[in-house]
């Protein structure tokens, strides 16, 4: 018997500060690509990130998700950039 399905790992970063100061952005996703030939080695691997300092440039499919996975006492407080301290949880 044989599986179609095929591994991969998915990393996720909840981030307190802007990752790349010349490109600002809510949530974004990376792969693992060749610096010189511009060769996408793998979709297998991919590193997402979410900079919570920049969640004003969220974009309305990122607020939708917001909605839709978060309990309504929790909506308000990540849509107005009132979040945790990434330091102690609070």
């Amino acid at each position: 018997m044989t599986s179609s399905w095929t591994p991969t790992s998915i990393h996720i970063g909840f981030l307190d500060f802007q990752l790349f100061k010349d490109r600002p952005i809510f949530y974004d996703t990376c792969k693992l690509m060749s610096v010189h030939d511009h060769h996408l080695y793998t979709d297998l691997l991919s590193i997402g990130y979410v900079d919570f300092t920049s969640i004003h440039l969220a974009t309305e499919e990122d607020k939708l998700y917001i909605l839709k996975k978060n309990p309504k006492n929790e909506q308000n407080s990540i849509l107005s950039n009132d979040h945790c301290n990434m330091e102690t949880g609070l």
